[in-house]
């Protein structure tokens, strides 16, 4: 049987508040749904954000300082 770690529903729930702020302003007309999934798969998130963006901007907005 595989090991797998239980996550609570309050860690979840922070995560996903946490996601809400990626998107600003228009946070409130994010859906419950896309959230869950960048917060359920946030490799293949990032992975299509550099597909879309180019790896060097990427790589230079992770360097830059909020």
């Amino acid at each position: 049987m595989k090991n797998v770690k239980k996550v609570s529903v309050k860690a979840v729930k922070n995560r996903e508040e946490e996601l809400l702020s990626l998107f600003g302003p228009s946070k409130t007309n994010v859906p419950t749904e896309s959230l869950s999934y960048i917060r359920k798969n946030p490799k293949r998130f990032v992975q299509k954000i550099t597909e879309i963006y180019g790896l060097n901007s990427v790589v230079k907005w992770v360097g830059e300082k909020a």
